[in-house]
């Protein structure tokens, strides 16, 4: 075996083995908030190579129906409430983080990974979204937002 060869095996092991330890920290996070109440907001994250989707429950109460928004890059919340973000993806894993909101999840294809945040105060949330396919550069550039609005 090459040295070259070598460096790229060890490169790859790396790889799965951070992103299988990202995925089951996540997955175990997730399990441990899940917990839901009638009242909280439904939204289903969906990642993409050309962003985030976000689709939340219309004034029906019911998610996929036809008043539900659906809005690209960009999820509006009201102030003070329980949020439940439905994580799934079409193509990558992806990576979804913001500090304030103590948010940090992953979105897998194929697979619906919940995980519940709280809104604070009014204000603009810049979401890190990062996809662990090892080629970032193919994705789009436009990071998502939340923006928590005033009751």
């Amino acid at each position: 075996m090459t040295t070259i060869q070598s460096i790229v095996l060890t490169l790859l092991a790396c790889f799965l083995g951070i992103t299988a330890f990202v995925v089951t920290q996540s997955l175990l996070d997730s399990k441990e908030n899940t917990t839901s109440r009638r009242d909280d907001i439904v939204v289903e994250c969906k990642a993409t190579v050309d962003g985030w989707i976000f689709r939340k429950q219309g004034p029906d109460g019911v998610l996929h129906s036809d008043d539900d928004p659906i809005s690209r890059n960009l999820l509006l919340l009201p102030q003070h409430s329980t949020v439940q973000l439905q994580m799934t993806s079409d193509d990558y894993l992806f990576r979804l983080s913001q500090k304030e909101l103590n948010l940090n999840t992953i979105a897998v294809p194929n697979h619906q990974i919940t995980t519940m945040i709280d809104t604070g105060k009014p204000g603009l949330y810049d979401l890190e979204s990062q996809p662990m396919c090892g080629t970032p550069f193919f994705h789009g550039n436009d990071q998502p937002q939340i923006i928590v609005t005033e009751d």
